[in-house]
């Protein structure tokens, strides 16, 4: 009889528990609450901080809050870098340009404001990387820009 009992109650629980063999939680990926989150990360002088608004599980839009890098050097890499990750909603981006270490800081401050949102950064890489040459045009207007100081 108590060998019935004690069969029963590990029957019982077994069967408790069979719905949650094999679950686990669910992917963090582009799973993010709707909203804005800020990220910040460094650059070539100092912090850069985004803020970056989720809807409806996409990068929506990204602002550049504070920056203290080099004019006309940067410039168009603070613009640059966040109109590619919204438009290719990825942060698989080739930074080698005149400014690496702004498209870098750019670049990590959006990835800082996904796992701020409890985002995956991983599931934010697309297939692609999106490459974003620094224009010779660019390097030349800081030259002239210098020449003018």
């Amino acid at each position: 009889m108590l060998y019935m009992e004690i069969r029963n109650t590990i029957m019982a629980a077994m069967l408790a528990m069979m719905p949650l063999a094999g679950c686990s939680s669910p992917a963090e990926g582009k799973n993010v609450p709707d909203g804005v989150f800020e990220g910040s990360a460094e650059g070539y002088n100092g912090t850069i901080t985004t803020e970056v608004k989720f809807q409806d599980g996409k990068i929506a839009d990204i602002t550049v809050t504070n920056e203290n890098e080099t004019t006309t050097v940067s410039d168009y890499l603070l613009k640059a870098v966040p109109d590619a990750i919204v438009a290719n909603q990825s942060v698989n981006i080739d930074t080698t340009s005149g400014a690496t270490v702004t498209a870098e800081g750019v670049l990590g401050s959006v990835k800082d404001a996904i796992k701020q949102a409890g985002g995956n950064v991983k599931e934010w890489k697309g297939e692609n990387k999106v490459s974003l040459k620094y224009a010779e045009k660019k390097i030349k207007n800081l030259d002239t820009a210098k020449k003018r100081i």
